[in-house]
């Protein structure tokens, strides 16, 4: 090629820039999509974990599948006795995520933070870059305290200084000694944010075995498969159940337990799987739309190109020239929109690794996969060489130029070119109607989520969460002592009945809940649901304040914040699941299984179901207890009528040593839990609404073609009487019956990809005939719309001219 055939090529696309702009952009969203998708992919649910021999990494969970409980967090006990005794691990690791209070001189903050076994980072293959990791001796109690920092925590707090070893900082309110600063390219996040500082995690068992709450990762030894060290770890359980009634209930009852096994990956990334499948397909429909369109804009374009190129041939221009100056006017706006793709998906990573989805966290920063923009730009290409020079075939035969000329004055459309213009408008409409109907799915899912009724306040609340430090509380009398204080000093800032206290926020409780028994039945063996229930320690007015109705019985009195008799209230689900036909009040309850010195509960009243999980999540059995009785250092604080600035100073008369952390409004709160939704629904309703455009400027390209092609057939039958409303209605005939034909074809399509998305629909599921309905009736009404348009303008021309130009 020369580089006058660009400078000809460029002149040429000069003069028609909104051809240009839409080739270009076909191809370029296409081409974004797919790489974008595929490189996501490959850093979650196909490429490796940035671990050392990655595939050997396996995660380990208890199990009580007759409770419903398919990950249960290990005990000490258990954790110890995996890692002595089974025969298909090379090492187990322990470890736990945890939000530190870090003081540094006189400022304390919430970090996000990770227990860890001292053979965490070997077994994972990590590194420090300066100092050490922990010694074994050190996950012990009574040994030096000591802390290991992130690269990113070490240079913003102590902005990369090398003397950092050494020091001391005050973690929990216990004295640590900085001993390492871990390599900046190992990672460790399973959720929420990357964990700035680890310490040593106590696997002392003690006396009960059902002490602690770990998480576990294994490395397989060689040659063993998950699914065998899987069999061996199920008869490890069975010994454990025999020996200590592991998972047994007060009368013998089996909650099922046993152990389970997965590959690392599977654990990380399983659930993300299906919903990568059908991101991958609607980028591959977006780029075979963006192919398609690109074959529509060149063949409308061909009639003209045609006749110039026929000219310049009888003129005496060879055909090589002409031929590699066509070639090169097909690919310039392939190659634009590879440069427009190639900014777009790394736009689209950076703002994804800013940001990622709660299921990508643990991948890391995702990088662009080059080998899948390559091959995505290849095929573009090849698309605009052979839909910007196959019509023009013809002409490069000897003595060519001449017919050409005559011909292209305008002819009678040919059968077999109407035949491939209607399968290229059925190609259209059935590739946007695939995308069309899941993401209409999505919307709907995402309206309907968005009226449910979360079953406490929802707005005009500011909350925040503290956390003791157990260095400092460590006993009963300590925290609830400090929680009493809170809640006065909250009551004279802002009124009594103003703030509350409550454990854990609503929708902030993880999915399953903990075990509980019924005085007199079986352990988990009744009732219309497993046995588990999430539990709420609250303060005095927090279902007043966060109005969860009182159903029957009596709420919450002064007398049981401060006597010994255990009380609680359930909600309605717990109440009809377990006593149907019967009042739960005066009954007795207790979390877990009997055991010596436990206290029952009597149940005193019911409330109102609350979404404690999630929105899209119905509620489980909920009991709520005085929070003298079930304390925790964690409490989350409720205020009406405060702002952010106002939490500091309450809590500082308090203990200055105690921030605030996670403040935001109840609004807030309950916008972030809707994030993930929100993401997807708008992430595939891009994805519809761009298949919709480019298939309108495909229709509309491809309605062009066809009347510019078809217009001596129309000035003929336009002088014999047939009116412009006639023939622009057999144009929008000949679009529309294949047009439905690919509606139809693309429904198809739709329903595997909204199969792939059912876990992303709430209240709906894939079989939604009306968005399959609606979806097509909108690809047709695209279709005619795009072929209206387009046909009114073609046959605008007056039929005297046509017929004079013959």
């Amino acid at each position: 090629m020369r580089w006058t055939d660009v400078r000809f090529a460029l002149r040429a696309l000069a003069k028609s820039p909104a051809f240009f702009l839409l080739a270009a952009a076909g191809t370029g969203l296409g081409a974004a999509a797919i790489t974008t998708v595929l490189s996501v992919a490959g850093a979650t649910v196909i490429g490796a974990l940035p671990y050392r021999e990655a595939h050997r990494l396996a995660a380990v969970w208890d199990q009580l599948p007759k409770l419903d409980l398919p990950r249960f967090p290990l005990s000490i006990a258990n954790y110890l006795t995996y890692r002595a005794q089974s025969d298909v691990f090379e090492d187990v690791a322990a470890f736990e995520p945890r939000a530190l209070t870090i003081t540094l001189g006189d400022r304390a903050e919430r970090v996000a933070g990770m227990r860890a076994s001292a053979n965490l980072l070997p077994l994972l293959g990590g590194s420090t870059v300066i100092g050490r990791w922990f010694e074994p001796s050190q996950n012990h109690a009574g040994r030096t305290a000591v802390a290991v920092l992130s690269r990113a925590f070490w240079r913003s707090r102590f902005g990369g200084d090398h003397d950092v070893i050494g020091k001391q900082i005050r973690v929990d309110d216990a004295p640590h000694v900085v001993i390492g600063v871990l390599d900046g390219r190992f990672r460790f996040r399973l959720s929420g944010e990357e964990p700035g500082i680890w310490v040593p995690a106590g696997l002392d068992p003690g006396v009960d075995r059902t002490a602690g709450a770990l998480r576990a990762v294994a490395r397989l030894r060689r040659g063993v498969t998950p699914e065998a060290a899987q069999a061996r770890m199920r008869t490890v359980a069975e010994d454990l159940k025999r020996r200590y009634r592991t998972g047994m209930g007060p009368h013998g009852e089996d909650a099922g337990y046993t152990v389970w096994v997965t590959p690392l990956g599977e654990e990380l990334f399983g659930s993300m799987r299906p919903t990568m499948y059908a991101l991958a397909a609607a980028s591959a429909i977006l780029l075979a739309l963006g192919l398609a369109n690109t074959a529509l804009l060149w063949l409308g374009r061909a009639a003209g190109r045609r006749r110039e190129a026929a000219v310049r041939l009888a003129l005496g221009a060879s055909r090589g020239r002409v031929g590699g100056q066509l070639v090169m006017e097909a690919l310039l706006p392939s190659l634009a929109g590879g440069f427009l793709a190639l900014a777009l998906t790394l736009a689209a990573l950076d703002a994804l690794n800013a940001a990622p989805p709660e299921e990508m966290v643990a991948a890391g920063p995702v990088t662009a996969e080059y080998r899948v923009f390559g091959f995505a730009l290849g095929l573009s290409a090849a698309a605009g060489v052979l839909f910007g020079v196959l019509p023009m075939r013809s002409l490069f035969q000897p003595g060519a130029e001449g017919p050409a000329l005559r011909q292209d004055r305008g002819g009678i459309g040919e059968r077999g070119q109407r035949r491939r213009q209607a399968l290229l408008v059925g190609i259209q409409v059935g590739l946007s109607c695939a995308l069309l109907a899941p993401s209409l799915m999505l919307v709907n899912s995402m309206a309907a989520l968005e009226r449910v009724n979360p079953g406490f306040r929802d707005r005009g609340l500011l909350t925040a969460t503290v956390s003791l430090p157990a260095a400092r509380y460590r006993d009963r009398g300590q925290v609830v002592g400090y929680y009493r204080r809170l809640e006065d000093e909250l009551a004279r800032r802002f009124q009594a009945g103003n703030a509350a206290i409550v454990s854990r926020l609503p929708l902030g409780y993880p999915e399953g809940g903990d075990p509980f028994s019924i005085e007199g039945r079986a352990y988990g063996t009744t009732g219309a649901l497993p046995q588990f229930a999430h539990q709420l320690p609250v303060g005095r007015d927090y279902l007043a304040l966060m109005r969860i109705p009182l159903l029957s019985g009596r709420g919450f009195e002064d007398r049981d914040f401060a006597g010994d008799d255990q009380v609680a209230l359930v909600n309605s689900t717990l109440a009809k699941a377990f006593w149907p036909r019967e009042s739960p009040l005066g009954k007795r309850i207790l979390m877990g299984a009997p055991r010596p010195g436990a206290q029952w509960m009597t149940i005193v009243g019911t409330v109102a179901d609350v979404r404690t999980s999630a929105l899209n999540r119905a509620p489980i059995p909920q009991i709520y207890r005085p929070y003298p009785q079930a304390h925790s250092r964690t409490m989350a604080l409720v205020v009406d009528g405060a702002a952010p600035a106002d939490l500091e100073p309450v809590l500082g008369t308090i203990d200055p040593g105690v921030p605030a952390h996670g403040i935001e409004t109840i609004e807030e709160h309950i916008a972030r839990t809707l994030a993930r939704p929100r993401f997807w629904t708008a992430l595939f309703s891009a994805y519809g609404l761009l298949a919709s455009a480019v298939a309108a400027f495909g229709v509309y390209s491809l309605a062009v073609y066809a009347a510019i092609r078809r217009s001596r057939e129309f000035a003929l039958r336009a002088a014999l009487g047939a009116t412009g409303a006639r023939l622009l209605g057999a144009l929008l005939g000949e679009t529309l019956r294949p047009a439905a034909m690919g509606a139809a074809l693309g429904l198809g399509g739709a329903y595997a990809i909204a199969r792939a998305l059912a876990a992303l629909l709430y209240n709906a599921s894939a079989g939604n005939a009306t968005a399959y309905l609606t979806a097509a009736a909108l690809g047709l009404a695209i279709a005619a719309l795009a072929c209206g348009i387009g046909g009114r303008r073609a046959l605008a021309a007056d039929p005297a001219e046509v017929l004079r130009a013959e």
